[in-house]
């Protein structure tokens, strides 16, 4: 056994290592990228749209309510399909870095394509959307939404 000669195995653990490090790292910048423009696209989206006002809607009828949710993940899908081809001309540092007889290739990297991150971001942060959501889940399964119990306030008080 030679000690000029690097250990074969540890050379194979060492270079693995390395190209998972960086792949780790590649899917952190890939989902920080997804949440910092989903992020504000949410508050952009949300100033554009103003608050759902449950009290305003009231009279709206089920089936509207239910359409203008539907056109609005229609929206929100539209912006989640274009985000993501964005996301994927961005280009990452490491792409390109060679390890051994390997080459790290960001086009490669499977989270590139997923945009659940984008979506996420909108279920939790979009105010209008979940008021929206709530109003009608509220009216379907027969919960009083403001509106309702602000008027049965005042019709007690009135009686």
């Amino acid at each position: 056994m030679s000690l000029s000669k690097p250990d074969k195995p540890k050379q194979d653990f060492i270079e693995n290592l390395t190209m998972r490090s960086i792949k780790i790292i590649d899917i952190g910048y890939i989902f920080s990228i997804y949440f910092i423009i989903a992020f504000t696209l949410v508050f952009l989206t949300d100033k554009i749209m103003g608050e759902f006002d449950p009290i305003a809607n009231k009279m709206t009828s089920t089936v509207v309510i239910a359409l203008q949710l539907l056109l609005q993940c229609w929206f929100y899908g539209i912006l989640c399909y274009t985000l993501r081809n964005l996301v994927e001309l961005i280009p990452f540092p490491l792409n390109g870095y060679k390890i051994g007889n390997s080459t790290f290739e960001h086009k490669k990297v499977k989270e590139l394509g997923s945009a659940w991150v984008f979506g996420f971001i909108y279920l939790t942060y979009s105010r209008n959307m979940r008021s929206r959501l709530t109003f009608l889940y509220n009216r379907l399964m027969g919960i009083p939404n403001p509106g309702d119990v602000l008027e049965n306030l005042f019709a007690f008080t009135l009686e």
